[in-house]
C-alpha cells in the first residue's frame, strides 16, 4: 500500500504539491498560465509513466496511451494560447491554428476513450453483456443531462451556427465518463477507478463550458436574444465560465495522474473471466432511477410552464426503459445458463 511505502508516499506527496503549486501560479500569475498549463500536462503524463513503472500492471499500454492522450491535450493547450495572442498571430493564421487545436483535442479524446475501454475487460469474450448495458444506460442519462443543461438552454441554433468543433466534444466526454463508470459498475471499484471517473467528469465539465461559451458568442454576434444577462456576461449560476473551465482541466490532469500512482491501478487491467453479476436491490434501484430521469425532467419543465425538450425526453426515456429491461433479461438469461 502507498502508506507502507515511504518512497511511494513521497512520490504522491510531491505530485500533489506540484499540482497545488501550479494551481496557485494560474490564479496569481495569469501571464504564466501557458507555462503552468504545459507543466500540468507534463506532470500528469510523468505520473502516469511512473505509476506504470512502480505498480507494474498486467497490461501497460492502456496507461501509456492515457499518458499520450494527456500530452497531446497539453500540446493543444499551448497551441490554443498561441492562437489567442493577437500581437503575434494574425486573425487568418489564428483560424488555421485553431483547426490544429481542434484536431489535437479530438486525437487526445479518442486516445483516452480507447485507453479506458481496455480497462476492465475480461480474458475471454471482452465485455460482459451486463457491463455493456450498464455503460449504455449511463451514457444515455449523461447525454440527456448534457442536452437539458447546456444545449437546450442556449439554443440548438446557436450551437449549430457556432461551427466550432469543440461544441461537439461533450458527446465524446460522455463516452469517456461512461467507460470510467463501467469500471465501477463491473465490480472493479478502487481508488484508481474512482480517480479516473473524477478526471473524466472534470473533462466533461470543462468541455461543456467551452461549448456553451462558443455557442453564446455566436448567438451574440448574430444578434439573437433570449440568453440571460448572467450567461451573456460570461457566468453560469454565479460561477465565471472561465473558472469552471479551469477547475475542470486542473482536475482532469490531476486525477488521471493520481490514478496511475495509486497501487490499485494494477487491478484495472488484470484479466478476469466473465462472471454473471447478481442483480442486487441497489442495481435495481439504480436502473429504476435512470428510467425516471426523463419523466422527472419533463415534470419539472411542465411545472415551469415550458416543455422545451419533449421529443428528446421521449426518445431518451424510451431508450432507458428498453435498456433497463434488457439489463434484467441479461441477468435472468445468465442465471438460466448457469
Amino acid at each position: 500500500m502507498v502508506e507502507a511505502d515511504p518512497v511511494a508516499r513521497s512520490i504522491v506527496a510531491s505530485y500533489w504539491a506540484g499540482i497545488a503549486a501550479l494551481t496557485v501560479v494560474i490564479l496569481a500569475q495569469p501571464a504564466l498560465a501557458p507555462a503552468a498549463w504545459a507543466s500540468f500536462g507534463v506532470l500528469a503524463a510523468t505520473a502516469l509513466v511512473v505509476g506504470v513503472l512502480r505498480n507494474r500492471p498486467a497490461s501497460t499500454w492502456p496507461w501509456l496511451l492515457l499518458a499520450a492522450a494527456v500530452l497531446v491535450s497539453t500540446a493543444a493547450d499551448l497551441l490554443d494560447f498561441v492562437a489567442a495572442d493577437p500581437i503575434r498571430v494574425a486573425p487568418g493564421d489564428a483560424a488555421e491554428l485553431l483547426t490544429g487545436v481542434s484536431l489535437l483535442y479530438l486525437v487526445s479524446l479518442l486516445a483516452a476513450i480507447g485507453a479506458l475501454m481496455r480497462f476492465g475487460r475480461s480474458d475471454t469474450a471482452g465485455l460482459a453483456p451486463a457491463g455493456v448495458l450498464d455503460a449504455l444506460i449511463a451514457t444515455v442519462v449523461l447525454m440527456l443531462l448534457i442536452w437539458v443543461t447546456t444545449v437546450s438552454p442556449v439554443g440548438v441554433d446557436a450551437w449549430a451556427l457556432a461551427n466550432h468543433p469543440l461544441v461537439a466534444y461533450p458527446v465524446g466526454d460522455v463516452l469517456l465518463l461512461a467507460m470510467a463508470l463501467r469500471l465501477m459498475a463491473a465490480g472493479r471499484r478502487s481508488t484508481a477507478g474512482a480517480l479516473l471517473v473524477a478526471g473524466a467528469a472534470a473533462t466533461l465539465m470543462a468541455d461543456s463550458m467551452t461549448g456553451v461559451t462558443a455557442a453564446i458568442a455566436t448567438m451574440n454576434v448574430g444578434g439573437a436574444g433570449g440568453a440571460s444577462s448572467a450567461v451573456v456576461a460570461g457566468s453560469v449560476g454565479g460561477w465565471p465560465v472561465a473558472a469552471l473551465q479551469d477547475v475542470g482541466w486542473v482536475l482532469h490532469y490531476a486525477c488521471f495522474g493520481a490514478a496511475a500512482l495509486h497501487p490499485s491501478m494494477s487491478r484495472l487491467t488484470e484479466p478476469e473471466p466473465i462472471v454473471a453479476r447478481e442483480l442486487t436491490l441497489r442495481r435495481i434501484w439504480a436502473i429504476a432511477l435512470a428510467a425516471l430521469v426523463a419523466p422527472a425532467i419533463l415534470l419539472v419543465q411542465a411545472a415551469l410552464g415550458e416543455v422545451r425538450d419533449g421529443v428528446v425526453l421521449a426518445l431518451a426515456g424510451s431508450a432507458l426503459v428498453l435498456l433497463g429491461l434488457a439489463r434484467v433479461a441479461s441477468t435472468a438469461n445468465s442465471h438460466s445458463r448457469s
